[in-house]
C-alpha cells in the first residue's frame, strides 16, 4: 500500500467535507448548494440513459427531483489524487425522507479538482446498484 502523503490525506479530508455539503443540500432540500458549492459551474452529471446534465443550472433542475425527499450518503471506495486533481469511486445511498424505506443504491465515480485553496467536483458518473460482491472491501 503506498503511504498517504500530507497532500493526500488533506484531499479525502477535504473530499469527505464536500460529501457532507452534498448530504446538507439533501437534508435542506436545497438544490442550488448541491449545484454552486458541490459542483462547478462548468461540472458535469451523468447518469443512466439520457441522464445527463451539464453546468450548474441543469445540474440544479436534475438535483431539484431528489434533494428534500432523499437523505443521501456516501461511503468512499478508492479515492487517488495526482497533483491538484482526483477521483473518487463512491457507494452512494439515498434514503427516502417520507418513512417508506425506500433506498437507492447508486456506484459513481466524482471527479476532482483543486481550485485555488478547495477541491470541487468537476464531474459525477452515476449507475445503479453496489460494489458490493466486488473485490472491494466495504
Amino acid at each position: 500500500m503506498t503511504p498517504v502523503t500530507t497532500e493526500d490525506k488533506a484531499f479525502l479530508d477535504a473530499i469527505r467535507g464536500q460529501y457532507d455539503l452534498l448530504a446538507e443540500g439533501f437534508a435542506k432540500g436545497d438544490a442550488n448548494i448541491v449545484a454552486r458549492q458541490f459542483f462547478t459551474p462548468d461540472a458535469w452529471s451523468v447518469g443512466e440513459g439520457e441522464e445527463t446534465a451539464i453546468e450548474a443550472d441543469q445540474i440544479e433542475k436534475l438535483y431539484a427531483d431528489f434533494v428534500g425527499i432523499y437523505t443521501y450518503t456516501a461511503q468512499s471506495v478508492a479515492p487517488r489524487r495526482v497533483g491538484d486533481a482526483g477521483w473518487d469511486y463512491v457507494e452512494v445511498t439515498l434514503k427516502s425522507t417520507d418513512g417508506s424505506n425506500e433506498i437507492h443504491s447508486y456506484k459513481a465515480l466524482y471527479l476532482w479538482q483543486k481550485q485555488g485553496d478547495q477541491w470541487r467536483c468537476v464531474g459525477q458518473m452515476y449507475v445503479e446498484g453496489s460494489f458490493k460482491g466486488s473485490s472491494v472491501e466495504l
